[in-house]
């Protein structure tokens, strides 16, 4: 398919691509595993980890921040996919109020999973 339009918002490492039947979205926003580097982590040394929970407070804490980071994650998806339907409904993502809106929802989803 060929791109009929692409939105480019750096701040936010957020590229939208407008196509003849259909959109994406990529950002930067994302926060990775601490352990595989990846966003969407389903490796056998993290699951053995979080498998392996003990009582201890510091396994706890490092579980909770995981939990966070999934959750954080899932927030950032919704806000991903919020903009694109906006942009593909011709809303302009650029303007100086819109990308104002994203800064304010991205740091009230970082104090809501900050560690």
């Amino acid at each position: 398919m060929k791109t009929t339009k692409t939105i480019k918002l750096a701040e936010f490492g957020i590229e939208i691509n407008i196509v003849e039947g259909g959109a994406s979205i990529s950002s930067d926003l994302k926060e990775v595993c601490p352990y595989c580097k990846k966003i969407e982590c389903y490796c056998p040394k993290c699951e053995a980890w979080y498998n392996s929970i003990q009582d201890s407070s510091d396994e706890i804490e490092k579980l909770v921040k995981e939990e966070n980071r999934k959750s954080f994650n899932i927030s950032i998806d919704a806000l991903e996919s919020l903009i694109l339907a906006h942009a593909c409904a011709g809303i302009d993502v650029e303007a100086y109020g819109y990308v104002e809106g994203i800064r304010t929802t991205l740091d009230a989803i970082s104090t809501q999973y900050e560690d």
